[in-house]
């Protein structure tokens, strides 16, 4: 089907796009549904910024844009 990824999302490519907004992240830090992630759509990562602190953090996987 269309909705699947020539490759895998993991935690280390869901902490480099969110340094890309200022925030740095341990990819340690990120826990992923299922460890990583082959297929678009909408899903939850943990993140845990403090031994007792624990975010979820909704993102969704997309297609690029073709240029």
């Amino acid at each position: 089907s269309g909705d699947k990824l020539f490759g895998s999302v993991t935690n280390g490519h869901l902490a480099k796009s969110i340094s890309l907004n200022g925030i740095e992240l341990d990819k340690k830090q990120i826990t992923l549904p299922g460890k990583n992630i082959k297929r678009l759509g909408n899903y939850e990562a943990l993140i845990r910024i403090h031994r007792q602190v624990v975010i979820k953090f909704p993102f969704d996987i997309v297609a690029e844009e073709k240029k």
